[in-house]
């Protein structure tokens, strides 16, 4: 449901409202699990410069594709033709400036469960704040972002918490010269005793297509991730390599392949999509080959790990 509910001098009021009635029968032995939630419900406030945003919405940004280390509160995968994502509650306030400079401002509401990349949720009913200046660069932009969030840890073997504060700060940039090339770095500050206290990731990438029958194009991207308990020693060290190549063979069929490499663990993750799109259809059809764990949070889905076939059907009303 989408409704213009006003106008003002220059400006306007509309909301969006999106239910999600899920299905749920991937985990062997657990059943089947029915369920009606809200996908995204807000009301926003707008002129040409700036946008005031309230209720359940979508953040994300960042200059990578695969490997998102900005991934902070999203979980969107390029793989999946849904490109469904769970919603945060949030205010957001964006400003346009006129030299295409952008200034981001959110607040949100967090409800205990963990997003993006977190391996500890935030405290439920807490908030959450942070920022992200997006400045334009040569051919492209830089931007600086940061986040301060409250998490909190139970003992699976207590029923007492833990709450300590975490402190994010991302920088990311993105250019075309001649060819794409982006960067993401993100340093995570960590008071929990049992964890390390700083995670460092830092992520570059590039594509390019190439002038090969209707055009191949060719994505690679390369992840680092470091953690420590200070800031001038590595304790752990993960290293993963991705690429994709997608080609269109007619107007309404594209084929596309990913593959990443763990280094550490010397596992390769395979994906393969054929997807033919209609006016009001879309039909995709994924292979995977893939080991019995997730290699980000975007794979943690049941479906995505081991071996299979998925056929997903999509018509638009």
């Amino acid at each position: 449901m989408s409704l213009e509910l006003g106008s003002f001098a220059g400006g306007s009021v509309d909301m969006e409202g999106t239910l999600e009635l899920a299905l749920d029968c991937t985990e062997p032995g657990d059943g089947c699990h029915l369920a009606l939630r809200p996908y995204r419900l807000w009301l926003r406030c707008s002129e040409p410069q700036w946008e005031l945003r309230l209720g359940l919405q979508q953040i994300n940004f960042g200059s990578a594709f695969l490997l998102r280390p900005l991934m902070w509160f999203d979980r969107l995968d390029v793989r999946n033709p849904l490109q469904l994502t769970e919603g945060v509650p949030a205010l957001l306030f964006r400003y346009y400036f006129l030299n295409n400079t952008v200034f981001w401002l959110w607040g949100i509401a967090a409800d205990g469960d963990s997003k993006g990349w977190e391996a500890v949720a935030s405290k439920n009913n807490s908030l959450e704040a942070g920022g992200r200046l997006e400045v334009p660069l040569f051919t492209g932009q830089l931007a600086l972002t940061l986040h301060h969030r409250s998490a909190e840890w139970q003992d699976p073997g207590s029923p007492a918490t833990e709450v300590q504060p975490e402190e994010r700060l991302g920088l990311d940039g993105k250019w075309d010269v001649g060819i794409g090339c982006w960067f993401e770095a993100v340093i995570e500050h960590r008071h929990f005793a049992w964890m390390a206290r700083i995670q460092r990731s830092f992520c570059i990438g590039s594509d390019y297509t190439f002038a090969v029958g209707n055009g191949v194009h060719f994505l690679i991207e390369y992840l680092n991730l470091s953690q420590s308990d200070c800031w001038k020693t590595t304790d752990q060290r993960s290293k993963i390599s991705a690429f994709a190549i997608d080609y269109p063979l007619t107007l309404i069929d594209q084929i596309a392949c990913y593959v990443a490499l763990d280094s550490q663990s010397k596992d390769i993750f395979w994906t393969a999509i054929w997807q033919q799109v209609h006016d009001n259809w879309k039909v995709s059809l994924i292979g995977f080959i893939n080991p019995d764990y997730a290699l980000t949070v975007q794979t943690a889905s049941a479906s995505w790990r081991g071996k299979g076939v998925q056929m997903v059907l999509i018509h638009h009303f």
